[in-house]
C-alpha cells in the first residue's frame, strides 16, 4: 500500500511564474523540447514546473503522485497537477526559462493540469497560515501538529 499523496502549494502570482505556468505547465512541453536535456520519457508532451535553489527543500519532500496546488492571485488556486517525477536539470531549465540569473534547475514533470476554482483564504485556514498568500512552496499534508 502506497503513501498518503501530499498537497504542496506552487506560488507563481507574478507575471514571470504565470508565463512559465502558463507555458511549460497548462501549454506542455512537447517531447522534442525536453526529450534532448533528460533520459525521462513522458511520450509526446509533459508538463513542467521548477523551483530555485532556495525551495530544495521542499523540492527533496516531493514524490510520484504528489499534487501541486497553483496559487495565480487574486486569493485563487487556478491549476492542480499530479507529480509524475522530479530531477535537478540545470540544463532543461535553462532552455526551458532562459535569461534568469537564479534559474529553476529543480525540475518538476507533471501531468496535465487540471482547472480549478479555490478560495486561498480556505487553503490558509485549514492551514493556520496567517495570509491567503504563499511563499516558497510549502506542503499541507506532511505538516506537524503538535
Amino acid at each position: 500500500m502506497g503513501s498518503t499523496p501530499a498537497v504542496y502549494l506552487a506560488p507563481c502570482s507574478n507575471s514571470d511564474a504565470q508565463e512559465h505556468l502558463e507555458r511549460t505547465v497548462v501549454e506542455g512541453v512537447e517531447a522534442e523540447q525536453y526529450g534532448q536535456y533528460t533520459s525521462v520519457d513522458f511520450g509526446d508532451s509533459v508538463s513542467i514546473w521548477g523551483v530555485k535553489e532556495g525551495n530544495q527543500s521542499h523540492w527533496d519532500q516531493l514524490t510520484a503522485g504528489d499534487y501541486l496546488f497553483f496559487y495565480t492571485g487574486n486569493e485563487e488556486y487556478s491549476q492542480v497537477a499530479e507529480v509524475l517525477a522530479t530531477e535537478q536539470n540545470e540544463d532543461l531549465a535553462n532552455h526551458l526559462w532562459p535569461g534568469f540569473d537564479d534559474t529553476w534547475k529543480y525540475i518538476i514533470y507533471l501531468s496535465s493540469p487540471i482547472p480549478v476554482e479555490i478560495d486561498s483564504s480556505e487553503v490558509a485556514d485549514y492551514a493556520d497560515y496567517n495570509q491567503n498568500y504563499i511563499l516558497g512552496h510549502p506542503s499541507l499534508a506532511k505538516r506537524t501538529t503538535t
